[in-house]
């Protein structure tokens, strides 16, 4: 027999990397160039909310944000 499938099959999601957290992405990516603070309100590159108030981000889509946008320096 040859009856389609229940279910749909899915790719494997793409390697997102470890979880950070807010202070781990001013350390690790940043380089302590900016503050908790920004990081929580402003960056959003993968950032996941895991809970109420856990917000954790994945490390290959933020170092691949910080790598598009470097600022040149004089």
């Amino acid at each position: 027999m040859n009856r389609p499938l229940p279910f749909q099959v899915r790719q494997a999601p793409s390697p997102r990397g470890r979880a950070l957290t807010a202070e781990q992405v001013v350390d690790e990516i940043f380089s302590g160039t900016v503050t908790v603070r920004w990081v929580k309100r402003y960056f959003r590159p993968g950032r996941d909310k895991i809970g109420h108030r856990t917000v954790i981000w994945w490390e290959v889509p933020a170092k691949a944000w910080r790598d598009t946008h470097k600022l040149e320096t004089a």
